[in-house]
């Protein structure tokens, strides 16, 4: 399971034509890598859904032009999110949405930043 240490919304923005918040997130684990994740407003128009994550792996060192030997920035798919632990990927991601939505103030900010009905 992916432990979250900090979570930031930075922006509002559009993916597919939907708009959504980018929250960047800090992990515990020293080890592993950052993400983006962008969250909008689920077809009921009450709770949040994560639309997209995207693993943050740039290092200023080497990411600064154009560095096709480093992925600095790759998405991750459903399938691909917590294929450890006793829990399936969707049960996963859904456990990490809980907790990023608990996280801080990220509900509060979220209901100012894509109120119901956007």
């Amino acid at each position: 399971m992916y432990s979250i240490k900090d979570a930031k919304l930075t922006r509002t923005t559009e993916h597919n034509g939907t708009a959504c918040a980018e929250i960047e997130v800090t992990p515990v684990a020293s080890n592993e890598p950052g993400l983006l994740v962008y969250v909008a407003r689920a077809g009921n128009g009450e709770d949040f859904e994560i639309v997209r994550m995207i693993r943050n792996e740039s290092d200023l060192a080497i990411d600064w032009y154009n560095n096709n030997l480093h992925n600095a920035y790759e998405e991750i798919a459903e399938e691909n999110f917590g294929d450890e632990g006793v829990l399936d990927a969707p049960q996963q991601r859904e456990q990490f949405r809980q907790s990023l939505l608990t996280s801080g103030s990220i509900s509060a900010q979220l209901e100012q930043m894509l109120p119901k009905g956007s």
